[in-house]
């Protein structure tokens, strides 16, 4: 499964992204600033979606820290400017696209289409239920495929002329402060994530670690059944399509083996006929098939960890 990481971008980007590529065995997970390199590293996401805005040109600064720590990782853009520097900027610091803002579905679907090598963009009705661009749909600029190597930019210093004395400085029309974002439930206990795709097993821990939880990891069916033997977690997240055996006699054994009721919730991107019928016998939390939707999975987490006695 894909895995984009959207570093505090407009929530529209968020939105446009999950609405179209959640059924396309893409995973979106959102992030603050001041943790999107950390989260970057300990994911390693197949792309960062970031803003490069002044004043700060946060998107810059990730830029190039991610060059210097994790270059094989791809990063999107996104930024108002027209200006030559910001295109020569992210080409310097290895970005892979460059999409301008006012962001719309029409500019920015297709170019993570093809940065995540999935099949062309084909926008669907649901498109015209977002705000229409206030012109025709910006384009996105250049890609750079093949970034040259250069001498590292610390910051970049856009050029700042003086206003001339006849004409009178404009203040910025006001615009609409985004809406912030969803706060994490504030959560206690110990989950243990039983799943060998590494991508969402490590989006899951970070969704669980910023609600203040415990997590264990496991990739296969042995060490996961042996983790939850020797830790006793609170839940299991458990995949059913397991290296070394089934996530379903997993899940007997950790009844069997553990002294406590454990709480299991299945995940699971077979369409196995009977399969989910074989994995409600099991009494589980909960049963997702992939791709999930994430906040549904965090209030079944949530629900588990509440019925605690």
């Amino acid at each position: 499964m894909k895995l984009i990481l959207v570093a505090d971008p407009d929530p529209a980007v968020s939105q446009w992204l999950n609405a179209h590529l959640r059924f396309a065995g893409v995973e979106l997970l959102n992030t603050s600033r001041s943790d999107a390199l950390q989260t970057a590293l300990d994911t390693r996401p197949d792309l960062v979606v970031a803003d490069a805005e002044p004043p700060d040109w946060f998107g810059f600064s990730l830029a190039q820290h991610l060059r210097e720590k994790a270059p094989e990782i791809p990063l999107l853009l996104l930024s108002a400017s027209t200006e030559a520097w910001v295109q020569e900027t992210a080409r310097v610091l290895h970005a892979r696209a460059l999409v301008r803002k006012p962001v719309s579905a029409e500019s920015l679907l297709p170019v993570v289409h093809d940065l995540l090598g999935l099949p062309p963009f084909a926008p669907t009705p649901q498109d015209a239920t977002a705000p229409p661009p206030a012109s025709a749909p910006t384009p996105a600029m250049p890609r750079f495929e093949s970034p040259a190597e250069t001498t590292p930019l610390t910051a970049p210093r856009p050029p700042r002329p003086a206003p001339a004395a006849s004409v009178p400085a404009q203040a910025p029309p006001p615009t609409a402060a985004p809406a912030p974002p969803a706060a994490q439930p504030s959560l206690t206990g110990r989950v243990l994530i039983v799943e060998d795709d590494r991508h969402i097993a490590k989006a899951l821990a970070v969704r669980l670690r910023s609600a203040g939880l415990e997590v264990l990891m496991a990739g296969d069916a042995l060490s996961g059944l042996d983790m939850a033997v020797r830790h006793q977690p609170d839940l299991v997240l458990l995949d059913i399509g397991l290296p070394a055996g089934s996530g379903l006699k997993v899940a007997e054994r950790i009844q069997t083996l553990l002294p406590k009721l454990t709480p299991i919730i299945f995940l699971t991107a077979s369409r196995q006929p009977g399969l989910r019928e074989q994995a409600l016998r099991l009494d589980p939390v909960d049963y997702f098939e992939k791709p999930y939707d994430a906040d549904k999975l965090l209030e079944a987490v949530q629900r588990a960890l509440a019925s605690r006695v």
